[in-house]
C-alpha cells in the first residue's frame, strides 16, 4: 500500500487468483518494524543507533518496464506460473493498462525505506 504503483500491480494480479492470493502477498516483507531495527543493531554492538524512514520518489520510463518487473521481478512470479504460465504475459499486459491509465507512459510513486546507522 505504501508504493501505489506496486500495489495496483499487486491487486491486478490477486485478481487472477480468484479470492485466493498467493501467500506471499499475505508474508510483511523483512526489517519493516523500525523497533526491531534498532534492537538487532544494538544486540550486534551498534552505539548510537539511529533508525529513519526514508521517502524517495522512483522513476520509470516505461509503464510496460515497470510491469514486467511488477509480476516478473519478484517471488510472485512463481505462483503465476505454478498456477498457469500463459497467464504471465496477460497479467503483465492488464498490469500495463491500468499502471498507463493511471500514472501515463511514465510513472512516478513514492518509495520509502528504513535506513539504520550506527557506530561500532
Amino acid at each position: 500500500e505504501n508504493v501505489p504503483g506496486i500495489y495496483e500491480g499487486r491487486n491486478v494480479i490477486e485478481s487472477y487468483f480468484e479470492g485466493t492470493p498467493p501467500k506471499f502477498y499475505s508474508i510483511p516483507f523483512s526489517m519493516y518494524d523500525e523497533n526491531e531495527l534498532r534492537e538487532l543493531a544494538t544486540n550486534a554492538g551498534f552505539k548510537d543507533v539511529k533508525v529513519a524512514l526514508v521517502k524517495k520518489e522512483g522513476y520509470s520510463p516505461s509503464s510496460a518496464g515497470l510491469a514486467i518487473g511488477i509480476v516478473e521481478g519478484n517471488p510472485i512470479y512463481l505462483a503465476i506460473v505454478e498456477k498457469d504460465p500463459s497467464l504471465v504475459d496477460k497479467i503483465t499486459e492488464h498490469v500495463k493498462k491500468v499502471l498507463i491509465d493511471k500514472y501515463g507512459d511514465s510513472v512516478k510513486v513514492p518509495l520509502q525505506a528504513w535506513v539504520v546507522e550506527g557506530i561500532k
